[in-house]
């Protein structure tokens, strides 16, 4: 007799993606462990199609379980009251609307309007999971209780692989390193403001910020590109769009310091990344980055722009402080195991009833 489905929604699917990574890891080990899974989303490009369904083919069973990666308003939140089968919940946060408030507001209104639906939705879930104790403590907010805790999943980054010659790595700079996209809550104008003084401590620093354009904030994207013409950045800021994990990984691997001013991080990848890739990290404390980060990396606040470039450039000069990171990314890092996070996936998916093996 075939085993029943155990299948997943997201409301965005694109290879690369955080969230659609850990998808593509959990899909991975339910297969092994022989059920069919299938990821749904709402949105996803046609280069991703032969990994994706979208949502509006879902047809659940009645012993059918859905896991929901919620991280944003889709149409598939008005279906699921009436969808069969058990559903669990992995919350990844969502960005709080008063960030993109001033760039588009049907967007911000859609943020908002996530969260809110969250409150209706708690009957709805047999079991939650989040990515952080911060994400556990947005939904006790909310009213909801017995909730799992478990980080992110996340390929480990592979070192010293063979690069493709980049323009903007160039031998001598002191690249600093941003990875994310660029939407409102990552700051990117705290990091540019930050930079310009560091330039004048580091003349051959450049600031390198990957990630993709979000096309809901193109007036977001247009302050940020004018704040860097009137600081007279143009040639020392580089925006990479979306690139290819091997360009992000060239990325890594010639930065001498990554560095976060973002202000809502409901887990925050890059930084477990660079942890991984033994990294230098300074970041803003905010949202759930001081409990990914730990004892991994610097932590700053406030806007002092000129006292947080002299924090990166001691950072960047010291070997004695670059020393004592690498060794708090080596414990910090052990808390990210994936084996944790499955160990916490087996426990809530055996609580609904499904037959799991011990081997991974």
């Amino acid at each position: 007799m075939p085993r029943f489905s155990v299948d997943q929604f997201c409301a965005g699917f694109a290879a690369g993606d955080a969230i659609s990574n850990e998808a593509l890891i959990i899909q991975d080990f339910l297969r092994k462990q022989g059920y069919q899974s299938d990821i749904y989303s709402e949105n996803f490009a046609e280069k991703d199609a032969s990994r994706v369904r979208h949502y509006s083919n879902y047809r659940p069973a009645a012993d059918s379980i859905l896991i929901y990666h919620y991280s944003f308003f889709t149409r598939m939140l008005d279906r699921l009251p009436r969808l069969t089968g058990q559903k669990l919940m992995i919350f990844h946060n969502i960005t709080p609307g008063k960030y993109v408030r001033p760039y588009n507001r049907r967007l911000a209104d859609a943020l908002d309007q996530a969260r809110e639906t969250l409150r209706e939705l708690k009957p709805h879930f047999s079991r939650v999971i989040t990515v952080s104790n911060y994400n556990a403590g947005e939904l006790r907010k909310l009213g909801y209780d017995n909730i799992a805790v478990k980080p992110v999943f996340f390929p480990r980054p592979e070192k010293h692989r063979e690069h493709a010659a980049l323009p903007y790595l160039q031998p001598g700079n002191t690249n600093i390193v941003f990875v994310g996209r660029i939407f409102p809550n990552k700051m990117h104008q705290d990091l540019i403001k930050s930079f310009y003084f560091l330039k004048k401590i580091q003349p051959d620093a450049k600031l390198i910020c990957v990630g993709s354009f979000h096309p809901g904030v193109r007036a977001y994207t247009a302050e940020i590109r004018n704040l860097i013409t009137e600081l007279n950045l143009n040639r020392d800021v580089v925006f990479t769009g979306m690139v290819s994990d091997q360009e992000v990984m060239a990325c890594y691997e010639s930065a001498q310091l990554f560095f976060s001013m973002s202000d809502h991080e409901g887990f925050c990848v890059p930084l477990a990344e660079c942890m991984h890739m033994e990294i230098p990290v300074v970041a803003r404390a905010a949202a759930a980055v001081p409990e990914t980060l730990g004892s991994g990396g610097i932590l700053i606040s406030g806007r002092d722009y000129p006292a947080i470039a002299e924090t990166l450039s001691f950072v960047l000069e010291s070997e004695e402080i670059q020393e004592n990171v690498r060794q708090g990314q080596k414990e910090q890092i052990k808390k990210l195991d994936p084996a944790i996070g499955l160990a916490v996936i087996k426990r809530e998916l055996r609580a609904m009833g499904l037959q799991l093996s011990d081997q991974n």
